[in-house]
């Protein structure tokens, strides 16, 4: 059977498909016009609220960066194995550090005193800088060289999203907003691994579901590619609560697992 490969499409909404637009306005226009980079307050807002209730599905669904990535980039990306080392957590909070060192200290520039120019306008470049070198600069530069999602393995607002999100389980605002990944009522796993294949950021969903309510790996982006590009249909993505999953497997509750000779039988 004819697989397809790590280049299947991604961008399945309009927002999805477009929202990569947002990026040469504020990375680039915005060095013009610097109120421009007041727009990623926006985007910070929203992805913290949405992190709360659905995880990391801003990065997945609308980050413009994610879009960049995905529908544009992912065309010349080698689409090599993500190394494991860029999503340790010594990497993650390292580079969370690092990148909130030189934020704030782009924000001491701002909020000097004795500068003649604007508050916000000095805001707004501020903002422009950190979005042009950080996420546009090295995520296209690792794109093109080692995986067009690389950056999202360790990008500092995934990293904090997976934080509110916990939070989110802890104080049960997500428990009716998120979906959990879960096997299809009579679907069959081939173990292709395919939804491994065309999963963004290498997880290996048919490894790591549990039973029930369905689990979810907690850097998963809620882009559901291995939803839509599995070929037997045995995976979907319900409403409802379920635990994270840290990508260990389970027996328990998995489907029939089809042979080369299409016959069922357990993992």
């Amino acid at each position: 059977m004819h697989l397809p490969s790590r280049r299947v499409s991604r961008a399945s909404t309009l927002v999805k498909r477009l929202s990569w637009l947002a990026v040469p306005v504020i990375a680039f226009a915005g060095l013009v016009y610097p109120w421009l980079g007041l727009g990623v307050l926006v985007i910070m807002a929203a992805l913290v609220i949405s992190a709360l209730f659905r995880g990391k599905a801003w990065c997945g669904q609308v980050c413009p960066h994610g879009s960049l990535f995905d529908v544009l980039l992912v065309r010349f990306s080698p689409n090599r194995n993500i190394p494991r080392f860029l999503s340790s957590p010594a990497f993650r909070w390292g580079f969370f550090a690092w990148f909130m060192a030189m934020l704030g200290w782009r924000l001491y520039g701002v909020f000097r005193p004795g500068l003649d120019w604007g508050l916000w306008e000095r805001l707004g470049r501020a903002f422009v800088i950190q979005y042009l070198v950080f996420p546009t600069a090295v995520g296209t530069l690792l794109a093109l060289t080692l995986n067009s999602r690389a950056w999202c393995a360790f990008c500092p607002m995934g990293t904090i999203q997976e934080v509110l999100y916990r939070l989110g389980l802890r104080l049960g605002l997500n428990r009716r907003t998120d979906r959990r990944l879960s096997w299809r009522a009579g679907g069959a796993c081939s173990r292709c691994g395919l939804c491994g294949r065309v999963c963004p950021i290498g997880l290996q969903p048919y490894r790591g579901l549990d039973s029930g309510e369905g689990t979810l790996h907690e850097q998963c982006l809620r882009c559901w590619t291995c939803v839509r590009s599995c070929p037997s249909q045995a995976l979907e993505a319900n409403l409802g609560p379920g635990p994270l999953s840290e990508g260990t497997s389970s027996r328990k509750g998995r489907p029939p697992v089809l042979d080369s000779g299409g016959i069922g039988r357990d993992p």
